[in-house]
């Protein structure tokens, strides 16, 4: 199957789940292509492919015991540089163009393997409802935002890479943690650090009622926004003074998503 016809088919599949939430950046994965051609193709499999494995590991259907083996080859591919014609050809061709613009200290394969591997991580803590503490999950949100940053850096040919704004990658950790809070619990995915649910005399069995009605967890909620909306506006700023105009761009979605949950928090 053709490279831009499994993206096609990938587009289609998340439009149609969920049109709001992904039809705008779905569009604007295409839209990068008039700008520039291989720019477009690179972002748009890079994520699409991320976005897949992601998708498979959290959807209830299907036998939980294959669906890692199936992460795992994807993987295996991309470590050895041999592709199948399946998914992975997503990534193949997002690596391809992504070696023309990477510099000597850039490494786009290892970029991918660690955000599988912070997928695979995810997976396997949802299974048994792992609790994990502040400095954990803050290393969570490096594996997981600091790579798939670094690939968008690296396509857009900036001169800039996630170690120079680290915010924007643990702004978009600790805003989509906030954002999906009621969905990662339901799942087994705990973004909330152990000592704020001890504090608050909760646990990871907790009845997510019981979590938002919390003072101490809304508290927090509301403290984790606001640093990051803080952090996100201050890279805003630096990118703007680099007239990178796209990449700057990278920050107006989650702060703009930071701002509507603080609104939303504060007039409870």
């Amino acid at each position: 199957m053709g490279i831009e016809r499994l993206a096609a088919i990938e587009s289609a599949r998340l439009v149609l789940r969920e049109p709001i939430k992904y039809g705008g950046l779905v569009a604007g994965l295409y839209l990068l292509s008039l700008k520039d051609k291989k720019l477009g193709t690179a972002i748009r499999t890079s994520y699409l492919f991320l976005r897949h494995i992601d998708d498979y590991l959290d959807e209830g259907s299907g036998n939980r015991d294959e669906k890692l083996p199936y992460v795992l080859k994807l993987r295996e591919e991309i470590e050895l540089g041999q592709f199948d014609g399946g998914m992975g050809d997503l990534a193949k061709c997002s690596l391809q163009i992504l070696a023309n613009n990477a510099g000597p200290d850039d490494n786009p394969k290892q970029d991918f393997l660690t955000a599988i591997d912070a997928m695979v991580f995810d997976y396997q803590r949802s299974k048994e409802r792992r609790v994990l503490s502040r400095q954990e999950l803050d290393e969570y949100y490096h594996d997981t935002f600091f790579s798939v940053v670094n690939l968008t850096l690296i396509g857009f040919n900036s001169q800039f890479r996630a170690s120079d704004i680290p915010e924007l990658s643990y702004g978009q950790g600790r805003v989509f943690s906030v954002r999906d809070l009621d969905e990662d619990w339901q799942r087994g995915v705990i973004n909330i650090p152990k000592e704020i649910l001890w504090e608050a005399n909760l646990n990871q069995y907790s009845k997510i009622a019981e979590v938002r009605s919390s003072a101490i967890i809304r508290e927090w909620l509301i403290s984790e926004l606001s640093q990051s909306r803080e952090g996100l506006i201050a890279v805003k700023i630096k990118l703007d003074q680099s007239g990178e105009k796209l990449t700057s761009r990278l920050c107006n979605g989650v702060t703009k998503t930071a701002s509507q949950l603080l609104r939303r928090y504060n007039a409870c």
